[in-house]
């Protein structure tokens, strides 16, 4: 039986006596819980040696469980609602996979043979895939673009800046047409804000990193830069 400890009025009792009753308290609770009754477990998944647990013969779980890759991850459906685009790998890597609403149509769109795709998401026109890689594991991330809406097609880099890293990436549905992306070309330290033309692929500086803006933001109805997120030097 576990009995609470008593109430102490602290104007009548020292610190001493108030020390020496809280610790019986404590033992009193420990002891009652040490010879409280146990829910068994499996020696196969935990082994006590003389009350002592032995890492050593608990089951490894499988790397493959822990690192590997997964059958089916990050499904997203395009702005229209008519096609659902999901990662699952080819020959053991990950690649970008698009299917109609109603299924039975699936084909994988990319072609990454090392790395594999992680990132990725829909343009606002609902045909455009758009995912980030980098080269070989430089981790210069680039922004590809590729028409998952016909079978073939090829990606195309909209950011094709030897050395540079795009980031940040906002995309508008009033602006389906175009998007924005901060990119480390004129200064690998500081990322200034583009425009991109999603059919052309031109890109356009919009907005000069003055000096220390980590993140930028945009208006919703312009789909202008309005916002820099700056780190405070402290």
């Amino acid at each position: 039986e576990i009995r609470a400890a008593p109430i102490i009025d602290l104007q009548k009792h020292s610190f001493h006596t108030m020390l020496s009753r809280s610790i019986a308290a404590l033992v009193g609770c420990t002891s009652a819980f040490m010879a409280a009754p146990r829910s068994r477990v499996s020696p196969a998944v935990l082994r006590m040696n003389g009350g002592v647990f032995n890492a050593m013969e608990a089951p490894l779980v499988p790397r493959d469980v822990l690192f590997g890759n997964p059958e089916y991850a990050a499904p997203s459906i395009n702005p229209d609602g008519s096609m659902l685009a999901y990662l699952r790998p080819v020959d053991g890597v990950l690649n970008a996979w698009v299917r109609s609403v109603a299924g039975g149509d699936d084909r994988v769109v990319t072609k990454d043979s090392y790395r594999g795709i992680r990132q990725f998401f829909w343009a606002e026109d609902s045909k455009t895939l758009l995912y980030l890689q980098d080269d070989g594991g430089d981790e210069n991330f680039h922004l590809f673009a590729i028409d998952a809406t016909t079978p073939g097609a090829e990606a195309r880099d909209l950011t094709p800046c030897p050395g540079a890293k795009a980031q940040n990436i906002i995309t508008n549905k009033r602006f389906p047409g175009e998007l924005l992306v901060a990119i480390n070309e004129r200064d690998k330290a500081q990322f200034d804000m583009y425009r991109c033309d999603l059919a052309t692929g031109k890109l356009t500086l919009d907005t000069e990193n003055p000096g220390g803006v980590v993140g930028w933001g945009s208006e919703d109805e312009s789909f202008e830069v309005r916002e820099g997120i700056v780190v405070n030097p402290d």
